[in-house]
């Protein structure tokens, strides 16, 4: 259970992050 629950934030964390990035990044 552990370890899902580890990869679960894991995986928000970086959803976030690359959210952040897309957003702040301009690539049009």
């Amino acid at each position: 259970m552990v370890d899902l629950n580890e990869k679960a934030w894991l995986v928000a964390l970086i959803g976030g992050v690359l959210t952040l990035v897309a957003i702040l990044t301009p690539f049009s």
